[in-house]
């Protein structure tokens, strides 16, 4: 904004040794520095110009990163349900940066738990240039579903009477079956 008509943009320099830049790498505001003394009145029609400088600036977002944790399923089978999978989703890393994780979820038996990680980012990403969020998938065990067949001979015993009480105790399983399995038979 010029406050005089006859006073135009080429009328004023910028001073030689002075640049109306503003530059960075990482995520951040730069200034450009600039202030009325960085201007030079080059008209000589004029000898009382005020220069009013609102400094320039350059600002530098983080890239937003989603790191979600994967989610798995399964039915029980007396073993542990893991999924090591982290995926980046957002912004993502800049080529050549990144992270590398440490996925910690876990589960055995029928139930539901978050599929917990750690992250380290690599050597030269730099925190200030992200936005990491981090979110938790699922692991689920979920129950044997076919039928199992248990089949239990209670003991038996053989007294004769003679007036006192007599007992016989325990049992014992003579055979397990899950629908298309062969009967596993103890003794």
């Amino acid at each position: 904004n010029i406050s005089s008509e006859l006073y135009k943009s080429g009328d004023f320099k910028l001073q030689d040794d002075k640049e109306a830049k503003a530059s960075g790498t990482d995520a951040g505001t730069y200034n450009m520095d600039l202030t009325a003394d960085d201007f030079v009145n080059i008209n000589t029609d004029f000898t009382n110009v005020e220069f009013v400088v609102t400094d320039g600036y350059l600002k530098i977002d983080p890239r937003e990163v989603t790191l979600t944790s994967g989610s798995a399923r399964k039915t029980y089978d007396g073993t542990a349900l893991t999924y090591n999978e982290v995926s980046e989703t957002g912004d993502g890393f800049v080529e050549g940066e990144g992270a590398d994780y440490n996925v910690t979820g876990t589960l055995t038996d029928v139930g539901k738990v978050d599929n917990e990680f750690t992250y380290k980012l690599k050597e030269g990403t730099k925190t200030q240039n992200y936005m990491i969020t981090p979110y938790y998938g699922e692991l689920e065990v979920t129950p044997v579903e076919v039928e199992v067949v248990v089949t239990i001979k209670g003991n038996t015993g053989k007294e004769t009477y003679d007036g006192t009480e007599k007992s016989v105790t325990d049992y014992k399983v003579t055979g397990i079956t899950m629908a298309g399995e062969q009967t596993e038979l103890y003794t």
